[in-house]
């Protein structure tokens, strides 16, 4: 559909009282849709590699996050301020490594590697500050 009839259906259709939503994918075919008034985009790719930037580490299924918008047009996301995320790759710690605030590098389900205590394992949960990146304790159960 070109622009105009696009903005034509929107337009009749809030006439009619009745919402209207769009399956769009890509940024120009987003863009087009909300640019007509379309106010609900389904299984749309709203954001760019750009715009997500390292918020990717830590979004998993079903997370929620809001769309930062400008002037009606998309320019980034804004995560939960913690999540809790599995240990998917975690080398074992050996008991006569005990330094005061030693660590490890472990990576999560999202593929993102952080630094951890040395006593999490692999399997483990664990709440990460998503504003920092940084480890802040195991969950528990």
């Amino acid at each position: 559909m070109t622009d105009l009839e696009i903005e034509t259906a929107v337009f009749e259709a809030g006439r009619a009282g009745v919402p209207v939503a769009a399956h769009a994918y890509g940024g120009s075919g987003i863009d087009s849709a909300v640019d007509a008034g379309v106010r609900s985009i389904e299984h749309g790719i709203f954001l760019t590699e750009e715009q997500v930037d390292e918020a990717v580490n830590f979004m998993t299924d079903n997370i929620e996050v809001e769309i930062l918008l400008f002037e009606d047009k998309p320019i980034g996301l804004s995560l939960p301020n913690f999540v809790e995320l599995v240990v998917t790759e975690a080398e074992p710690w050996a008991k006569g490594d005990t330094v005061s605030g030693a660590t490890k590098p472990v990576k999560v389900q999202t593929g993102y590697t952080i630094l951890v205590p040395t006593f999490i394992s692999e399997g483990e949960k664990i709440r990460i500050d998503t504003r920092t990146g940084e480890y802040l304790t195991r969950v528990k159960g």
